[in-house]
């Protein structure tokens, strides 16, 4: 965790949750919790446009805001408390089945023509061949890519940059990062899977009393059948370091 700098005799430092927010894994829905528990004024969230300088966010804010804060959300990677030292933070995040996610991305992007990659997806024809042609970093890894901090503010075009090269192989020390800070204590990772128990985890440190929830921003059940062998294949094998974390993760459920 970062150091935090010395204030004045008797202020207290305040502890800020940071949901590392990974498309596709049920992030909105903590969103819906967390404005049931909190009002929006203690709540920053980082999307769009703003994923790619974060730290320009927290700069905008004024003095009794940031004092305020009880939780940051977004599409950001690891590392945002480098830029609070005023602050402690926690990181949680979920993470999800790569078959599952990938497919997901892929269904939510090939259905809504104002995603960014639309017109590439339906030009490409399937998921085993957007993902061989490295269409997007989020097909690649991209859990240990945002979670690890290692690949820029998130590796999502348009917006974040993109650090570690695309290939099957490229991400292993994003992997062993990611774990490091597991092991470490760092970050607390769930599964979409397991949903209610990473949501009873975040509660609790939270102090949040109202852990009722729907479903938001939810796309249409998940069965093998979507896929073909290739696009199975090709998921897996451009997703292994993700599929061994969720693994990880999962059997830190059971």
């Amino acid at each position: 965790m970062p150091n935090v700098a010395k204030l004045p005799k008797g202020v207290s430092i305040p502890e800020i949750g940071v949901f590392l927010h990974v498309p596709r894994t049920g992030g909105t829905t903590v969103r819906l919790v967390a404005e049931a528990n909190l009002p929006l004024g203690q709540i920053l969230a980082i999307y769009g446009p703003d994923i790619e300088h974060p730290e320009q966010c927290l700069q905008r804010l004024h003095e009794p805001t940031r004092r305020a804060l009880k939780l940051i959300r977004g599409h950001i990677s690891f590392g945002i408390h480098k830029h609070m030292p005023w602050a402690r933070c926690y990181y949680f995040t979920l993470v999800r089945n790569p078959i599952q996610r990938v497919w997901s991305l892929w269904n939510y992007a090939y259905r809504h023509k104002a995603h960014h990659l639309y017109e590439a997806l339906h030009e490409l024809g399937s998921i085993g061949a957007a993902v061989r042609a490295g269409v997007s970093v989020e097909f690649n890894n991209g859990m240990c890519r945002q979670l690890s901090g290692l690949d820029g503010p998130f590796p999502q075009e348009p917006y974040g940059s993109t650090l570690i090269p695309y290939g099957p192989d490229e991400t292993e020390a994003a992997f062993e990062e990611v774990m490091e800070r597991v092991d470490l204590r760092q970050i607390s990772v769930g599964t979409t899977e397991y949903f209610d128990a990473f949501l009873y985890v975040l509660a609790e440190t939270m102090d949040w009393k109202n852990r009722d929830h729907g479903k938001a921003n939810t796309g249409p059940p998940f069965h093998n059948s979507f896929l073909s062998d290739d696009d199975h294949a090709a998921i897996l094998e451009y997703n292994k370091h993700d599929t061994r974390l969720w693994e990880f993760a999962t059997s830190m459920c059971d």
